[in-house]
């Protein structure tokens, strides 16, 4: 279990930051030069007891979407490194630590990492999950899977992916992608390096940083909620500017020649691909500068025609202060009821019409002391029991709600992963650590 030691900090702050990371950094040995120029070692040996210590979270964490298989009867959650899987009717008792899941899907053979999206196929009880930043990896477990498994598919995927839906009535999976902004789709029994069929992306789609992702199979549309703030390329061109290719291989990894620009030979603009057993970014060729631009986008909700290919503007936009988006993370489509739901991390679930379009308000918002929301991230419907249900990244907790709570309404169920009261840490991959003097604040960027 890795721990982050703190000492004392208050007079001495800038010392103990910069001896602590030296001594660190030179393995307990310290570096001096001598008058003749040489470079001699002494070992320092640093064994005092910290003044406080911060570990992980020792509860599992639902970090993403959640999915309810209505033939199983069971509610299938992900944590960053595990899949759990519960009866669809449990509830944690208030004064109980958690609830102990039906099964668990965890371990190296797993090789899922950093879990986001989540799909569960209920006709053949398999688990679909993609993890984001630190992998690129879609895996697929099967029916009743449990334990360190390894899975019976995986697909090489770009990295920063987050949202994934599938359209059972096409056989094809959709993955979001959040830096360069784009939505892929694959056939869903993609597997290893297999091309991706579509990629929509480009400057008229308007995706920013795009999370969630969902498919409206009756109206044939494809929903993207977009957090705002992105990087990308100047003319919007990033995944379908190069032909990504493996050795030995004659077509695209992403099946999209090479798109010609003003500046840009396609022959030699660079080849970009993934090494399968690697997971990792090779480059081959000569490096061709783009100019990047980056923005700051409102949150939106961006509808696009189902089968969208390359730089396709979206049919509706819904965006501006009365949509009262806030960080969306995860979405989903009732088709059933004309309705789409909105996990927002900021706090709360925003209902809208299918039909809407441009700054209106959402129809119903789910949100409250009661509700027992802090950060969403994960919304599903399971129509066949008219239930609403949200996965929260701070409170260990899966909620139930009625399809159609409104306001401050308390959920119908909770399962918690752990005590209730007990927030989760919110700290994930910190990358670095400083101090501030004036406020007498640790700052740690996630």
């Amino acid at each position: 279990m890795k721990r982050l030691y703190f000492s004392h900090w208050k007079t001495t702050a800038v010392l103990a930051v910069v001896a602590g990371l030296a001594a660190w950094a030179l393995s307990s040995r310290s570096v001096a030069q001598s008058t003749a120029g040489q470079v001699r070692t002494t070992s320092t040996i640093v064994d005092r007891a910290p003044t406080w210590a911060w570990e992980p979270d020792p509860y599992d964490t639902f970090s993403a979407q959640v999915a309810v298989d209505p033939v199983r009867n069971e509610l299938i959650a992900g944590s960053p490194r595990k899949i759990l899987v519960y009866d669809r009717q449990a509830n944690t008792p208030p004064r109980a630590t958690l609830t102990e899941p039906k099964r668990v899907i965890a371990g190296p053979n797993t090789q899922m990492s950093d879990n986001c999206g989540l799909y569960v196929d209920s006709k053949n009880g398999e688990v679909y999950t993609i993890s984001n930043d630190i992998s690129n990896l879609l895996t697929v477990f099967g029916p009743g899977a449990r334990g360190d498994i390894e899975p019976v598919r995986r697909l090489i995927t770009p990295q920063t992916v987050y949202g994934l839906a599938v359209d059972d009535e096409s056989q094809e999976l959709f993955m979001t992608v959040g830096h360069p902004p784009a939505v892929f789709a694959w056939p869903k029994s993609a597997k290893g390096n297999d091309p991706a069929h579509r990629i929509l992306e480009g400057n008229r789609t308007k995706l920013a940083y795009p999370h969630g992702v969902a498919v409206d199979s009756k109206n044939q549309l494809l929903y993207v909620a977009n957090n705002g703030p992105v990087a990308d390329s100047k003319d919007g061109l990033a995944w379908r500017r190069w032909p990504i290719s493996i050795p030995g291989r004659a077509e695209p990894l992403w099946g999209v020649p090479c798109q010609r620009a003003p500046g840009i030979d396609c022959q030699y603009g660079g080849e970009w691909y993934r090494n399968f057993e690697g997971n990792v970014y090779k480059f081959v060729g000569r490096a061709t500068v783009i100019p990047g631009s980056g923005r700051f986008e409102l949150p939106s909700i961006t509808v696009y025609p189902l089968k969208a290919n390359g730089d396709v503007a979206p049919l509706r936009v819904i965006q501006g202060p009365k949509s009262q988006l806030d960080w969306p993370m995860h979405i989903t489509v009732d088709s059933e009821h004309g309705e789409v739901f909105v996990a927002n991390a900021g706090g709360s679930i925003t209902v809208y019409r299918i039909t809407d379009n441009g700054d209106v308000a959402p129809v119903r918002t789910l949100k409250g002391p009661k509700t027992g929301l802090k950060n969403p991230v994960g919304v599903y419907i399971d129509n066949k029991n008219d239930e609403l249900v949200v996965s929260d990244v701070r409170t260990h907790s899966a909620s139930v709600f009625r399809r159609t709570a409104d306001g401050d309404t308390p959920p119908l169920r909770v399962i918690r992963s752990g005590p209730a009261g007990v927030d989760a840490p919110a700290l994930g991959r910190v990358t670095g650590i400083a101090y501030d003097t004036r406020r007498d604040q640790i700052l740690a960027p996630n």
